[in-house]
């Protein structure tokens, strides 16, 4: 499967230097203009964006890959009196969802999720559960888990363990949130039996690793990579310390492999004790 969100790693540069060196008038507006609702919006021509709350602030992002600050001048979208609206003018309607809330557990903790689900749809979605990546943030009302949404994808965010409304602890266990993933999975099956054509999962930067090892695990139809390392866990940490070095000003011939071989091994130790600890 793939999908145009790939897109979404476009990004667009303001140049809030400029502004500031010119003394132009302050690009954002009051938070008090900013009362519309999270979530995802179509314009009258189809355009497709997302809508989410990132701190006090509200943040957009097109299908078609530009994003911003709905607050700021330069924004392609607006919010005004309650309603998003383009620099031309047109009125975006918000798209409503079927919205599920789902526990379940993995290793003896609890995780909190949320399924969502296109409204009438004419024939059965695909599912795609969401794997984050190192991040502690939610993944739920995130930019992907509407705009998947909003092009008839079913889709299940849940909670990384140790945030938001998940129990247990933080940590970068690979295989611990593999097995997290493929307990998503699971779930969101037994939540709406028979309701999807395929089940699948996206993985995010970390989530890259994690996803295809959670999909063998949970036997899924598919997996999706985006913004992943081209490489395994114990190679990108070898990478990062001899880029270090370089930028520390090191001759490339310094011997530091024997230092990240032997962490490497501690990390692949299935007998390791120390919570939290994974290859990279």
């Amino acid at each position: 499967m793939t999908c145009p969100i790939e897109m979404l790693s476009n990004r667009a540069r303001c140049p809030f230097l400029v502004w500031a060196i010119l003394g132009a008038s302050p690009l954002f507006a009051s938070p008090s203009d900013i009362n519309c609702a999270p979530g995802a919006y179509r314009s009258p021509t189809g355009e497709l964006a997302a809508v989410v709350r990132v701190a006090a602030a509200l943040h957009y992002t097109l299908l078609r890959g530009p994003r911003g600050d709905l607050a700021a001048q330069d924004s392609l979208l607006e919010c005004e009196k309650g309603e998003i609206l383009s620099s031309n003018r047109e009125v975006w309607s918000g798209l409503e969802f079927k919205s599920t809330e789902i526990d379940f557990y993995s290793h003896g903790t609890r995780l909190h999720g949320v399924l969502l689900q296109p409204q009438a749809a004419s024939t059965k979605p695909p599912l795609v559960v969401l794997v984050h990546g190192s991040e502690r943030t939610s993944p739920n009302a995130s930019s992907h888990q509407q705009l998947f949404t909003a092009q008839g994808v079913a889709t299940f965010a849940y909670d990384k363990r140790g945030i938001a409304r998940s129990q247990g602890v933080y940590t970068q266990d690979f295989m611990l949130l593999a097995d997290d993933a493929s307990a998503a999975v699971q779930a969101a099956r037994r939540a709406c039996r028979g309701c999807f054509s395929r089940v699948g999962l996206y993985g995010g930067r970390q989530g890259g690793w994690i996803a295809p090892r959670a999909a063998l695990k949970s036997k899924a139809d598919f997996v999706e990579v985006s913004f992943g390392v081209l490489g395994t866990p114990l190679e990108q940490d070898q990478w990062q310390v001899d880029y270090q070095l370089r930028e520390l000003g090191f001759a490339p011939d310094v011997a530091v492999h024997a230092v990240t071989d032997a962490t490497a091994k501690v990390a692949a130790s299935p007998k390791r004790q120390v919570s939290g600890v994974a290859p990279g």
